[in-house]
């Protein structure tokens, strides 16, 4: 949707996700996305979901999960066992995972990601800053448009065997 040429930027793509280890990291890894240089974002808000945009154009997606596709008890007992996390023990938080990890197994992994998520395409918005203190400058963005080096010329100051 957002690159239909085929070829995806991730330089040229912003992320937002729910603020959770696992969202984050997917959110982060599948876009390129990082909090440091303003192109990831999360909030608290539930459920299952990113918020992509490309910047050149403002397109704006939103990937969810489909209702009922994540069970209700496990979902519950994430709830509880967040809840409480002074009387968690090692064991809550191991049967825990062997659960998610089962159904990740024995369903996610094996059913077509349509029938679990949906794709939704949003108006453009004006994304707002990163509020973080550290954010910098990348550089693959910052000098996207330079010509790269055809290896043509050879730079005097570099050693052509390395």
């Amino acid at each position: 949707m957002l690159f239909p040429d085929g070829v995806i930027d991730r330089t040229d793509l912003r992320v937002l996700s729910r603020n959770s280890p696992c969202l984050g990291d997917v959110a982060a890894y599948l876009t390129g996305g990082r909090v440091r240089f303003g192109t990831q974002d999360v909030q608290d808000e539930p459920g299952v979901w990113f918020v992509v945009q490309q910047i050149s154009s403002g397109r704006t997606i939103r990937v969810e999960e489909r209702a009922g596709a994540y069970p209700e008890a496990l979902a519950a007992r994430v709830a509880d066992t967040v809840v409480r996390p002074p009387e968690v023990t090692r064991v809550d938080v191991d049967a825990l995972r062997d659960a998610q990890w089962s159904w990740v197994r024995d369903v996610l992994l094996r059913t077509a990601p349509n029938a679990m998520y949906q794709v939704l395409e949003l108006k453009p918005e004006p994304w707002g800053p990163v509020p973080y203190a550290r954010v910098g400058r990348r550089t693959d963005v910052l000098f996207k448009s330079v010509p790269m080096d055809t290896g043509q010329e050879q730079r005097g100051d570099v050693d052509p065997q390395w």
